[in-house]
């Protein structure tokens, strides 16, 4: 009968408007009435047993081999590439070197570099399921919780509110991460949370009786022991997810190579649409590009490393490139493509506050052009590996994390 009405609603306004306040109705009284504990946790992911025995297993292991726990909820799925995965891997290494062992929440895990850690695949789609999750979290017991948000209109957010956070709170420490700005975040929104941490605090600013709290913690490289050294070399990478708001930077590397005719090898994974945008621009400009799909980014620049001219992007594939000395070419996402930069030994302080982004940094100058006059003898105010290395290094930027954090280190 419920199938039967289901179908109705597909073609009756006025059902579906009964529908959707049925259903507003169905959670109230669930978040209210519905009495909720961990038998019952059970029976609601009965569909995937895999959870509860995760879970287990991680108490478990935990009690066995004496390691801290730590709650990552990853606001949204792991990709296979990206900034945001890469930084996350490197958090994870660092903390298990320090004897922490984080489990992941998260909608999907497709980032398979990740592989020393438990995973949880849970979705938080209503009130409901956040009053499942502090059950499940109370079960876990971990010295501290972080819900790391990556996109820029976090879905999570509307569900955590001051009674949820507070009984967090009873758990364990419980912070919040940033991996991109949130436009429309109001200071109620985070307020509770016992630590605030971004990429990039900036536009933070805004909530004044919160700068207590709140920590910048950029990316961060492994040093690395080798270094570039130009031979004549004309091929250009382009590492990046393929995705919508990318299209824009991929199409200015284009623009800006066709007058010099290099070629182009694009790395990553992501939307096929953005594979077919590019081949299309590529071809109405002349300009020869090669997709060599998803790499580990430092694996394949050590292998590489004399064979590639510059390496272009955005965020964190230009610090990786930076630590081996490989010149570095910030693309921006305004259609006037001059407007991109290389990182160069004056502006590496600025453009490394920006997390190695030019969407709010505005520095105009014809850069592309002086580079290759630059060629072949004027190269050293390229490398800026040194200044990398100093002020982002994984154990710098991680401890300041934990420090951030409040976790007592070992």
């Amino acid at each position: 009968m419920y199938k039967i009405l289901v179908e109705k609603l597909k073609k009756n306004f006025i059902l579906q408007y009964l529908h959707k306040c049925f259903l507003i109705l169905n959670e109230y009284i669930h978040i209210y009435l519905y009495p909720i504990n961990y038998s019952k946790i059970k029976r609601y992911l009965s569909k995937n047993k895999a959870t509860i025995n995760t879970i287990k297993d991680y108490v478990l292991k935990s009690k066995k081999e004496k390691f801290r726990k730590i709650i990552f909820v990853i606001d949204g799925d792991l990709e296979e590439t990206g900034g945001v995965e890469t930084r996350i891997k490197k958090t994870i290494d660092f903390l298990i070197s320090r004897n922490f062992v984080p489990i992941i929440i998260a909608k999907e895990n497709k980032f398979r570099l990740i592989t020393n850690c438990f995973f949880i695949k849970f979705s938080f789609e209503n009130s409901l399921t956040l009053k499942f999750f502090i059950k499940i979290t109370k079960k876990i017991k971990p010295e501290y919780i972080e819900f790391q948000l990556k996109s820029v209109s976090a879905e999570i957010l509307a569900y955590i509110g001051k009674k949820q956070i507070n009984e967090l709170k009873k758990i364990s420490r419980t912070g919040i991460l940033f991996h991109s700005q949130q436009y429309f975040l109001l200071e109620k929104q985070i307020k509770r949370f016992d630590s605030i941490i971004s990429v990039s605090t900036d536009w933070l600013k805004k909530f004044k009786n919160l700068q207590h709290k709140i920590y910048k913690i950029p990316n961060c490289i492994t040093i690395q022991n080798e270094n570039w050294h130009y031979s004549g070399q004309t091929k250009i990478l382009y590492i990046s997810r393929f995705s919508k708001d990318k299209i824009q930077h991929v199409r200015n590397l284009i623009s800006l190579c066709k007058i010099y005719k290099f070629s182009i090898d694009i790395a990553g994974a992501g939307e096929v649409q953005f594979i077919k945008d590019a081949i299309n621009f590529a071809k109405s400009k002349n300009v020869d590009i090669n997709f060599i799909g998803q790499i580990n980014s430092i694996q394949y620049l050590r292998k590489n490393l004399n064979n590639i001219l510059f390496v272009a992007g955005v965020g964190q594939v230009i610090l990786e490139a930076t630590s081996f000395n490989i010149p570095s070419f910030v693309i921006t996402n305004h259609k006037n493509a001059s407007f991109s930069q290389f990182v160069t030994k004056d502006n590496v302080k600025i453009i490394t506050e920006y997390n190695c982004v030019l969407n709010k940094l505005k520095i105009f100058g014809n850069e592309f052009e002086k580079f290759i006059k630059d060629i072949p003898n004027n190269l050293d105010k390229y490398c800026v590996k040194d200044y990398i290395e100093t002020n982002y290094s994984v154990e710098k930027i991680m401890n300041a994390y934990i420090r951030a954090c409040r976790i007592k280190g070992n």
